[in-house]
């Protein structure tokens, strides 16, 4: 399905059926602590307990510490751009269960139906809309080497 975005066009999402929803959910709840764990302390992105007021707390505790330069971006198409395969090896490196990992291999991996599904490309790129898009998005960047 598309929705518009606030700076015109619009963005695709695919989103699963509610039985791969309830599936990602449960694999999220199990991978979470794997990944929070070696997430960089400034990421605040879709992990639990922290937000927007966490993030601005943080920034204003690093301006008053004499930090002079803010940085704000904004990825284009990001998710669409992200390669599944150093993304899923990654994720294997930190979560220590094989069968969650393929199981998570198989769920980003699917393909949809319908005419939007088309556009999703094999290999590259995350299904924005999924659960489990959010977990995969920050790896590359947001781990701790």
């Amino acid at each position: 399905m598309e929705i518009g975005k606030r700076s015109g066009g619009t963005r695709l999402l695919a989103v699963p059926a509610v039985e791969d929803r309830i599936v990602e959910w449960a694999v999220m709840e199990v991978i979470d602590e794997y990944v929070d764990a070696v997430l960089l302390p400034w990421s605040y992105a879709y992990r639990k307990g922290l937000g927007v007021k966490d993030a601005l707390h943080d920034l204003a505790a690093a301006r008053d510490e004499g930090a002079r330069w803010v940085l704000r971006a904004d990825i284009k198409d990001c998710f669409e751009q992200i390669p599944r395969w150093p993304t899923l090896n990654r994720l294997r490196e930190v979560v220590p269960d094989p069968e969650i990992c393929q199981l998570i291999q198989h769920l980003v991996n699917r393909r949809g139906v319908g005419p939007a599904a088309r556009r999703i490309r094999s290999g590259r790129g995350l299904h924005q809309g999924s659960s489990l898009s959010p977990a995969h998005e920050p790896l590359p960047r947001r781990l701790r080497p």
